[in-house]
């Protein structure tokens, strides 16, 4: 392996963890598409296909102009967003406390990350140094592991839960979620 290519894949757990941050930062900024023209809006809310290729793009114009993904190749750039969009869609699947346990991995590994940073400014032999980032890349490593599965059990709870048949999969993760909120589920 080249030193660029043994950069980029000690980096991309990192990146992939940034991702999703960005991802829920998205989400939170999500409320301002009332400020959206209304042919825009009418088109995203009537067709799940334009919506998704509008949520394709969107991951993609981020990781392009995302600094911690600024060392990647084109195609890692579009394989990132591919994965992240993926990740993101099943886990729009699953129930509440999914996310929550999603969203507090991402707390508790960007948490770790920082305290880690805050070591490395203040190491000054190398061996400490490559320690450092070795505990910083099995950090993210660990909590994208719990965020795979987290999900994936999400995912088969939302599954059993919706009596989703194999035929229907397809339908299952490409359609809206639409919530019901008489019994506390969401469909």
């Amino acid at each position: 392996m080249t030193r660029p290519e043994l950069e980029n894949s000690q980096t991309y757990p990192v990146t992939l963890l940034n991702a999703l941050v960005a991802v829920y930062l998205w989400l939170f900024f999500g409320y301002l598409t009332a400020y959206m023209n209304c042919d825009l809006q009418h088109i995203l809310q009537n067709n799940v296909y334009v919506l998704h290729l509008f949520g394709i793009v969107t991951f993609f114009f981020l990781f392009m102009t995302d600094v911690a993904s600024a060392q990647l190749t084109l195609s890692q750039k579009i394989a990132l967003t591919l994965v992240v969009y993926i990740m993101w869609i099943m886990a729009s699947k699953t129930r509440y406390y999914f996310i929550m346990g999603i969203i507090g991995t991402i707390i508790v590994v960007k948490l770790l990350d920082n305290h880690i940073e805050d070591k490395l400014r203040y190491a000054h032999d190398k061996e400490n140094k490559q320690l450092l980032q070795h505990r910083r890349k099995m950090i993210y490593l660990f909590g994208l592991a719990i965020i795979v599965l987290l999900i994936s059990i999400g995912i088969v709870h939302a599954l059993y839960q919706n009596n989703v048949k194999l035929g229907n999969l397809w339908s299952f993760f490409v359609s809206r979620s639409v919530c019901i909120y008489d019994d506390d589920m969401c469909i």
